[in-house]
């Protein structure tokens, strides 16, 4: 098959195009060089990972410390920055949410001397349960009333080994295991996305020695996003009429690159952002998660580090006038196996519009790398 040109109409209705002469592997004096497309025929066992998912929330739910979830850390949004948010149009990138200011530091050595005994203590917002078999669980809320989904950012992160924390939902949803200087390494990064109001967080501790463990952990929540219901936007109605679905052909190129593609969400500033882009090949075939979008996107390596990709961000309701995603479909669609976060910028230009990152984590099973040429073209 002839490798196209890279230009797609994406999943969030959105259009990428770049025609700027990026080359992945080898030298730019080399000359015109191109890399074909990688097409992957693996596929995600759905029924497992929600098997899976469920019960790791039950053994969440069951472990937890209720005493810790009773006085949630609340983070209001603004009435009036809400509106022009929501009420916000034509933007280069879309706002989608707000970027909150939080401070909830939790530091669980003040629970040390429960490890001699076992027992429970209230701990910054949350509380704390030792056993007497040296484990532990660490409870505690975070809300945003009238969030349609939530990010939490976490400063000075740290966990021994053998503890790692989750954050979770009522309605199901689970994250984690977040461990060590969290996904990043350096103990400054922000969560995966969780719909709902409400983040539950629990940490849990699973070693013989909870004093030393207790000593070493601890983390803050500095900020929280409020994501806006404009996040969920696939292809709604403010589309031209010539936009069309990826999910609503079976035109067998565009069913392979779409897998390609991804919802990018990230932090910049006081404010939450989406856009779009796709995994790129490279000449060597080496499977490396090359990730491109546009400059007016991203071109700030603070914001990549926030950078979360929901791939296979497919709506199936095609054809529906007001094609938008539900909050239903948005916890069925937004699985941990799906998603990406964390990136670097390899190179970015204004001039070409381009930002090329290599993402902080492999792309999800079943992802296809999209073909590219170096030759030059009219754009």
């Amino acid at each position: 098959m002839q490798t196209p040109r890279l230009r797609a109409g994406l999943a969030a209705g959105l259009i990428f195009t770049f025609f700027g002469p990026v080359v992945l592997g080898v030298s730019a004096n080399e000359g015109p060089r191109r890399a074909p497309p990688a097409w992957s025929q693996a596929s995600i066992d759905l029924e497992s990972v929600r098997q899976s998912r469920a019960e790791t929330h039950a053994w969440l739910s069951r472990g937890a410390v209720m005493a810790g979830l009773e006085r949630p850390v609340r983070v209001q949004a603004d009435e009036d920055s809400l509106r022009a948010l929501d009420e916000a149009v034509d933007e280069r990138p879309v706002r989608v949410g707000l970027a909150m200011l939080a401070d909830a530091p939790v530091d669980l050595a003040g629970a040390a001397p429960l490890a001699a005994r076992g027992g429970r203590k209230a701990i910054g917002p949350g509380a704390i349960e030792v056993a007497a078999d040296g484990s532990f669980v660490y409870s505690m809320a975070v809300t945003s009333p009238g969030a349609t989904a939530m990010r939490l950012h976490f400063t000075g992160f740290h966990l021994p080994v053998q503890a790692a924390m989750y954050l979770y939902t009522a309605e199901g949803e689970v994250f984690g295991p977040y461990t060590g200087k969290g996904p990043l390494g350096d103990g400054d990064f922000w969560s995966h996305t969780l719909v709902g109001e409400r983040i539950d967080l629990q940490v849990r501790y699973v070693g013989e020695e909870a004093g030393r463990a207790l000593r070493q952990s601890r983390f803050k929540i500095a900020g929280v996003g409020h994501v806006r219901p404009k996040f969920m936007a696939s292809t709604c109605s403010f589309n031209a009429s010539c936009v069309v679905a990826a999910s609503c052909t079976t035109e067998p190129a565009v069913a392979q690159a779409r897998s390609a593609v991804a919802h990018m969400q990230w932090v910049s500033g006081p404010y939450l952002y989406i856009c779009t882009g796709g995994l790129l090949n490279d000449t060597a075939d080496s499977g490396r998660p090359w990730f491109l979008t546009a400059n007016h996107c991203i071109s700030s390596g603070k914001d990549a580090r926030s950078l979360e990709n929901f791939f296979q961000f497919v709506d199936s309701d095609c054809g529906q006038p007001d094609n938008c995603l539900t909050v239903g479909q948005l916890r069925e669609s937004w699985l941990p196996e799906k998603r990406t976060l964390g990136a670097s910028i390899v190179s970015t230009s204004r001039n070409t519009d381009h930002t090329l990152f290599e993402l902080s984590q492999q792309a999800p099973v079943g992802a296809a790398r999209l073909g590219w040429n170096a030759e030059a073209v009219a754009s």
